[in-house]
């Protein structure tokens, strides 16, 4: 019996020990749709800087958003609004990295034959960013709802409602927002004016940042190497950028004009429960909440942490 009792305990220990080396072995998935910063990750795994990391790749934030809901990635890049949208709708994510900050690439263009927005028929999205871009340029500007007629339009048909005569300016971002400038628009306003404001973030499921820490940490200290190596050749660091979105290098160097890289220690300065990423969740939760875009009450101080960006 006392033998027995031996090779079934034996036997145990081993499945439970393949079980735990089967599940050690299981990459950390990350998904995000084509967006230049996040394709830093994808130079880090092809430089060998990471260590067991599955891409996703996805067609846009939406399905980040479905694939982290339904299980089938670990963590995704989106923009902070989106990150609040997914943490309302019942996923508990978590922010650990900031991709990039808008310098400029998130603006309100005006048609040039107007001198003031007072009056004016203005597009924006009914998301996140649109409501916190039009109530930070309202604070800026000294302007309510009441100054201006609010169109509620998805971005993507911005120009065409522009060259129609139906909308006379549009909170925007490139590359929706250049061509209307190409269409006689000006800039009257952009993300340059709230610094550390418009971010796009890596978020990774509870769950996963204690089953898979090991590898979370590897990714982000890899991902800082990659950083690194891109300063010292800046064109061939934008030339794999643009052959993994398949697009010409001239758009890539656009896109990364317009943003801010963060450094790590820019990152952990932002992620602190007393940083700026916190704070403008906060903030975007309670607009989301007012436009009836979330439910609103989940943003906390464990909805940011920077534990995983290592020394």
């Amino acid at each position: 019996m006392l033998k027995y009792s031996l090779k079934l305990f034996i036997a145990v220990f081993i499945i439970l020990l393949t079980a735990g080396c089967l599940y050690e072995n299981t990459p950390l998935k990350i998904g995000f749709h084509h967006w230049a910063p996040y394709e830093i990750i994808t130079f880090a795994k092809e430089n060998r800087f990471v260590g067991n990391v599955e891409i996703v790749r996805t067609a846009s934030a939406s399905e980040t958003i479905s694939k982290l809901k339904n299980g089938s990635i670990d963590a995704g890049g989106l923009t902070l609004d989106e990150a609040i949208r997914v943490l309302n709708e019942g996923v508990d994510v978590v922010v650990v990295l900031v991709f990039d900050i808008s310098v400029g690439a998130d603006m309100v263009v005006l048609k040039e034959k107007y001198s003031d927005i007072k009056g004016k028929r203005v597009a924006v999205e009914h998301n996140g960013l649109g409501a916190l871009m039009l109530n930070k340029f309202f604070k800026k500007r000294g302007l309510s709802t009441k100054d201006i007629e609010v169109v509620d339009l998805p971005v993507s048909r911005h120009l065409a409602e522009w060259e129609k005569g139906n909308i006379d300016a549009s909170i925007s971002f490139s590359p929706f927002a250049d061509a209307m400038i190409k269409k006689g628009g000006k800039v009257i306003f952009d993300s340059r004016e709230i610094p550390d404001t418009v971010v796009d973030v890596l978020v990774v499921k509870r769950g996963a940042l204690k089953d898979k820490k090991t590898e979370l940490k590897k990714l982000l200290k890899g991902y800082f190497k990659a950083l690194e190596k891109s300063v010292y050749n800046k064109w061939d660091f934008y030339y794999s950028i643009a052959s993994y979105m398949d697009v010409d290098v001239e758009s890539i160097k656009k896109s990364f004009d317009g943003v801010n890289i963060p450094s790590l220690t820019h990152n952990r300065d932002m992620l602190k429960v007393t940083g700026q990423v916190l704070k403008t969740a906060k903030e975007l939760e309670s607009l989301m909440t007012n436009w009836e875009i979330v439910k609103g009450g989940r943003v906390s101080t464990n909805f940011v942490t920077d534990e995983f960006l290592g020394d």
